[in-house]
């Protein structure tokens, strides 16, 4: 119950608390990062909570959280250009987000998988498009980010991706004809 946009909402495992971005007035810079627990009794979510993490007046967004929830991973804008830190979680706060080394210039919208492991998100070079990556790692390391070549195009811009955890289908914004 807000007039802020939502950018991206992640569910732990058995639903029963959520992560959203909220983007203050609509404005997709202004972007911090929540945490929703589900009421039985109300049949909706809760209160929302916004996360220690979160860095006021920055561009916060795309939270992705392990099964584990030790860790969560987002978008930010706090030192530059747009890249995807990973925090963990110390007596029930994430804290002390430290940015992944992607190899490209900016990254952003992470999507985990179940397992924990496999990380998708978008990136590029500051002078070229953005193109789908994945990663393999143990959080908070993730190796070896390679594009996404079956589904990246040529002359296309991709974002925003979410992954069954079979891989077996991918779900994406894209600028394609």
């Amino acid at each position: 119950d807000t007039t802020d946009s939502v950018e991206a909402a992640r569910f732990v495992p058995d639903r029963s608390i959520v992560y959203v971005s909220l983007c203050t007035g609509g404005d997709k810079m202004l972007c911090d990062l929540y945490q929703g627990t589900y009421s039985d009794k109300l049949d909706q979510y809760g209160v929302f909570g916004k996360l220690v993490v979160s860095d006021e007046g920055s561009y916060d967004s795309y939270p992705t959280i392990t099964p584990d929830t030790d860790f969560i991973l987002f978008g930010s804008q706090r030192e530059g250009s747009v890249k995807v830190y990973v925090a963990e979680s110390s007596n029930g706060q994430f804290r002390n987000p430290t940015p992944l080394a992607v190899g490209t210039d900016y990254s952003n919208e992470p999507y985990l998988l179940g397992d924990g492991r496999t990380l998708y998100l978008s990136g590029g070079q500051q002078d070229g498009k953005s193109e789908l990556f994945r990663g393999i790692g143990t959080p908070p390391t993730f190796d070896a980010f390679e594009a996404v070549s079956e589904v990246n195009l040529k002359d296309a811009e991709e974002f925003a991706p979410v992954v069954t955890d079979d891989e077996l289908e991918i779900f994406i914004a894209s600028n394609r004809n």
